[in-house]
């Protein structure tokens, strides 16, 4: 079975110290902090600070990741840590401001959505492989 997937393919140069394996912010060139909404990469390769992450970045394909603890198959997860996946939570949407009736779906907070997860989790830093889609 192949896999296909896409590294960054334009220049841009990380602004910290990436590890392989870390989740990153393409927009800051940095790992993954709390509170970032996407796109997000996974490094497949360390990249020094200051030093160009292009080719080095997967963006779109099935990946390796560590789970921050148990997730059921085909679950959308987001980052939890710098290195770790975890759960996605969808968001409720209910009465707006101005009286309309909301809807429930799966929108992701602040579309920090990394990908589906195709593996069964059960403890912290089992190994799970992701589609990851920008």
């Amino acid at each position: 079975m192949a896999h296909d997937f896409f590294y960054l393919p334009v220049s841009k140069n990380a602004t910290a110290t990436i590890t392989k394996g870390q989740i990153i912010s393409l927009k800051d060139g940095r790992p993954w902090q709390a509170g970032d909404l996407g796109p997000f990469g996974i490094a497949n390769q360390g990249v020094a600070s200051g030093a160009d992450m292009k080719g080095k970045i997967v963006i779109d394909g099935v990946v390796w990741v560590a789970a921050a603890g148990a997730i059921v198959q085909f679950a959308p997860v987001v980052p939890s840590t710098v290195a770790y996946v975890t759960t996605a939570t969808a968001l409720a949407l209910g009465t707006g401001a101005s009286g309309g009736t909301g809807m429930t779906g799966s929108l992701m907070p602040g579309g920090m959505l990394v990908g589906m997860n195709f593996d069964t989790t059960t403890n912290p830093g089992d190994l799970t492989r992701v589609m990851l889609r920008n």
